[in-house]
């Protein structure tokens, strides 16, 4: 469904004007649809990890092999979210600030991460990336790794039999720019 702004009425988490498409380090939480506890459980002060909880693992460190500007700095999965840090290394913008998305194909499990979903865009130079509509993530932005990565996980539990039919992710995850040294 088109973004109606009569009917939708979220508001960006984002920072307004900012590019996430940028060099930067954000700092990232991805919660459980309802908070659900399927990544695992604590058991003695420690996370103990289900099997949805090890794919959740596994692909949160295949992120970089998907997205060669990107490097994983900590990160840790609770029984209901994670948090991370993402660092994007260089810009995939291009010289007239059109975006561009890196697209690679994960053989093993035949998923394509990282599609570019940038349309085209004028070539003017007061084009601003950041001005896009609802709904359509920047190619190679913070937005679009989340979303491949949500995307990913959720066909990974399918394929494998844990999904039980409701949702996996909030339709939304959380970030903080990082302003200094990681």
């Amino acid at each position: 469904m088109p973004y109606n702004p009569h009917i939708h009425h979220r508001k960006s988490t984002r920072l307004k004007g900012y590019d996430y498409t940028q060099p930067g380090s954000y700092f990232v939480n991805i919660c459980t649809a309802n908070r659900r506890c399927i990544f695992g459980n604590v058991e003695d002060g420690e996370v103990r990890s289900s099997d949805i909880g090890r794919i959740v693992d596994e692909d949160w460190r295949a992120i970089p092999n998907h997205y060669g500007n990107v490097t994983l700095d900590a990160f840790q999965i609770m029984p209901n979210h994670l948090h991370g840090i993402i660092v994007i290394n260089e810009s995939l913008s291009d010289k007239r600030g059109h975006a561009g998305g890196v697209s690679l194909r994960n053989e093993k499990n035949n998923l394509n991460y990282g599609r570019d979903t940038t349309p085209s865009c004028p070539d003017d130079e007061s084009n601003d990336l950041v001005k896009r509509k609802f709904g359509q993530p920047i190619g190679g932005s913070l937005s679009t790794i989340i979303g491949a990565y949500k995307s990913g996980v959720t066909i990974k539990i399918r394929n494998a039999g844990f999904h039980d039919g409701e949702s996996i992710w909030q339709s939304r995850f959380y970030d903080h720019i990082i302003r200094g040294d990681v």
